[in-house]
């Protein structure tokens, strides 16, 4: 009897130890008055009590959210549910007044005089912030700490109830960044990571309180705008975003510019889900991409239609190649002052069954988004290169080239490859052929590009900047890139005859593309004026209308037959 008796006591002092040792809290309390009558380490160590401190408390001491009609009821809905224990959770106050979350679990031990309650608490301090990690993580984007797309929707949708409410709409803005794919691909996804993030603060440094601006992917944002009672409040806050972006972003004592494209739809005018208002948000975008990025555009139906066409185009166009169905125009590039043929710059066409006759304007910004500039360009840089080594058969001299290059083949990486084998499938000397590029494409900066330059030059190819004045225009672009040739915009040329500003812009340019030794051309030329004056200011080179229109590669030879008669050092009348 007596060795039971060592025995039981050996087994009741090894649980007294292990609920001593147990981390969660313990308590012992009178039903009756909520006293603490027993309890463990882990309440000591937790509340930061001492045992004999504890005594002198009661459960709502500890727990301040529960008294005894809170904790009677609790226990008589657990007996009336038949259930062993009854769990909930609340915050428990520390000895110097912090509180902390708690699951609380009660268990009534009746057999007692008088009746007990075993009281356990878990410490949910961990549980809770892993849990808020988790919430955070799903609702915010980690590079930026924006919203992500998930939480901006939602907002989205809670904003309806109260536009309709007060009778206001609210303004959903998708923002798409121009040119960041060159900078991340050039410079990297570092550089890139960075530059997202000092774009989002810029945000968040103009847009209001009551705004959100969220990023749901790659350089793609949402911004809403909720309580819209006027039109030109949106529109004061798109300019401002705009604005905000414009100046350089100063990395690794780098200047990158950025632009932005935003689409605009509005609750409930465009949509009555946060997804249609998205969709729409889009297409208002890519409509702003196409009418030369760096603006915003509001949604229309008939931007509905076209988004569809542009869906249309792709599938066409993925056919195009094999179905034969592109060609390459020549336009003329004459001396200004001799009037003597010196090249021509090669133009991609496609005329399609269904579609018809589309114009490079609409094709190209969707062969871009598509991924199908690589095949198209690496196409018309062979063929080009085929055509003008038969020239000279034609003309008895041989005539310079110019092939527009888009960014994605720089960035692809085989460039130079294409270029060399273009060179000698089609024996084309090298000389003869001139890479056309945007000042797009030179924002980046990259050591990557310069290198690719140089082994452009290298190879004996030249290197002209397309569209020059349309971009930011960059004099240290001219004085750091080996360019041959600069072409002014046609934008400029349009109302050369008429506007002042234009002129004065167009002598400005000349000047300065003669002073560091690059040849001029001006594209676009439509009549006597606009020709007269370009003749006047020194412009190398002119191509327009008022010389000839785009010819097929067989009316280019026909042309050229023509040409043929002009000897080289005459100087002829260009009209």
């Amino acid at each position: 009897m007596q060795q039971l008796e060592c025995e039981k006591k050996r087994l009741d002092n090894r649980l007294t130890r292990i609920l001593q040792d147990f981390s969660s809290e313990i308590y012992l309390v009178d039903l009756n008055t909520l006293d603490i009558l027993q309890s463990n380490a882990g309440a000591s160590r937790n509340l930061g009590y001492s045992e004999q401190e504890l005594l002198q408390l009661s459960l709502s001491d500890v727990h301040p959210g529960i008294d005894q009609a809170v904790f009677l009821g609790l226990v008589e809905s657990s007996s009336e549910a038949d259930q062993g224990a009854v769990a909930f959770r609340g915050d428990n106050r520390r000895r110097d007044g912090t509180l902390y979350p708690v699951e609380m679990r009660l268990q009534v031990v009746t057999s007692e005089d008088p009746p007990i309650c075993l009281v356990t608490m878990l410490d949910m301090s961990e549980r809770f912030h892993y849990e808020e990690k988790l919430r955070y993580q799903a609702n915010y984007d980690q590079l930026t700490g924006l919203p992500n797309k998930v939480l901006a929707l939602t907002r989205a949708s809670q904003a309806f109830e109260r536009c309709l409410n007060n009778n206001t709409k609210l303004a959903l803005m998708f923002l798409d960044l121009d040119n960041f794919k060159t900078i991340n691909d050039t410079l990297g996804h570092k550089t890139g990571d960075q530059l997202l993030q000092m774009v989002a603060e810029r945000f968040n440094q103009v847009l209001r309180t009551s705004d959100t601006a969220a990023r749901i992917g790659g350089d793609e944002f949402i911004i809403l705008i909720p309580d819209v009672v006027e039109l030109s409040c949106v529109e004061k806050i798109a300019h401002k975003i705009i604005d905000a972006i414009t100046p350089p972003f100063l990395l690794d004592n780098r200047e990158l510019y950025v632009t932005a494209s935003i689409g605009i739809s509005f609750f409930p005018d465009d949509g009555n889900t946060a997804e249609t208002l998205l969709q729409h948000a889009d297409t208002a975008m890519y409509n702003a991409k196409t009418q030369g990025k760096n603006n915003f555009q509001f949604f229309s139906r008939e931007m509905k239609e076209m988004a569809a066409r542009h869906l249309l185009i792709e599938s066409k166009l993925r056919k195009a190649l094999k179905r034969d169905e592109l060609e390459i125009h020549f336009q003329p590039q004459l001396d200004t002052s001799s009037g003597i043929l010196l090249g021509a710059e090669a133009l991609l066409r496609w005329n399609n069954q269904v579609l018809g006759q589309v114009s490079p304007g609409e094709f190209i910004p969707v062969a871009e988004s598509s991924g199908l500039i690589l095949p198209l360009g690496n196409w018309v840089l062979e063929q080009a290169c085929m055509e003008a080594a038969r020239w000279p058969q034609t003309l008895g001299r041989s005539l310079r080239v110019a092939v527009n290059v888009s960014s994605p083949q720089f960035q692809d990486g085989g460039l130079v490859e294409k270029v060399k084998e273009a060179l000698e499938k089609s024996c084309l000397p090298p000389e003869y052929l001139e890479l056309e590029i945007t000042e797009s494409l030179l924002m980046a900066e990259s050591s990557n590009l310069m290198g690719l330059f140089q082994q452009l030059l290298d190879l004996g190819v030249k290197l002209s900047l397309d569209d020059f004045g349309t971009g930011y225009s960059s004099l240290s672009y001219l004085k750091r890139f080996p360019i041959h040739t600069l072409k002014i915009d046609q934008s400029f040329i349009r109302e050369l005859h008429t506007d002042q500003n234009d002129q004065s812009l167009v002598t400005a340019i000349v000047a300065m593309a003669h002073g560091l030794n690059i040849e001029v051309v001006a594209e676009g030329v439509e009549c006597d004026e606009q020709l007269e004056f370009l003749r006047q200011r020194e412009v190398d080179i002119v191509q327009g209308f008022l010389l000839s229109k785009p010819l097929s590669a067989d009316n280019f030879r026909d042309y050229l037959a023509q040409q043929r008669e002009v000897p080289v050092d005459a100087s002829v009348e260009l009209v």
